[in-house]
């Protein structure tokens, strides 16, 4: 199996979204370091751009951050289980909303016709099997090992990055 080399993951909790950013090797062309792609991934989950998915009221909020040939910043989002319905029945099989923000606005759909690249469709795969299989403690708290996965700095979703990613902020 090819190794899903990225960067690294984080845990994401703005503003009602709720789940895991993962920072792809071609992020390296649109943000300085980590803290840059966490700072622009807070300034667009809190601004009036992402007011129609605020609306949804995910239950998580799952996200791939890259950088396109052109050094833009984009986000591929996926809300999954509208209307906090996986709060009430963590077992349900839950609707997929995604979404593309390219320096922090969402494109209309007449502009791109990607949802994500094939890296990041297995990433998403491996984070719904996950959610399957644990609690929505678990899930919360503890990132899946995903087979293969190669990070080229620390995974800042587990106990031990938090704190560490706390610190570099």
């Amino acid at each position: 199996m090819t190794p899903l080399e990225i960067v690294t993951r984080f845990d994401i909790h703005y503003e009602g979204f709720h789940g895991r950013a993962y920072l792809f090797p071609s992020s390296e062309r649109a943000y300085e370091n980590v803290k840059e792609a966490v700072l622009h991934m807070g300034a667009v989950l809190v601004g009036p751009e992402l007011d129609a998915p605020r609306k949804r009221k995910f239950s998580l909020t799952n996200a791939i951050m890259w950088g396109s040939s052109h050094n833009e910043k984009m986000i591929d989002f996926f809300g999954i289980g509208s209307d906090k319905s996986l709060n009430f029945n963590w077992d349900e099989n839950p609707d997929i909303f995604s979404w593309v923000t390219k320096k922090g606005v969402i494109l209309p759909p007449q502009q791109i016709s990607e949802i994500t690249c094939g890296k990041g469709l297995i990433i998403m795969a491996e984070e719904e099997r996950y959610r399957r299989k644990v609690s929505s403690d678990r899930y919360t708290s503890i990132p899946p090992q995903i087979e293969g996965l190669e990070f080229n700095l620390q995974d800042f979703s587990t106990p031990i990055g938090r704190w560490e990613l706390a610190r570099l902020m």
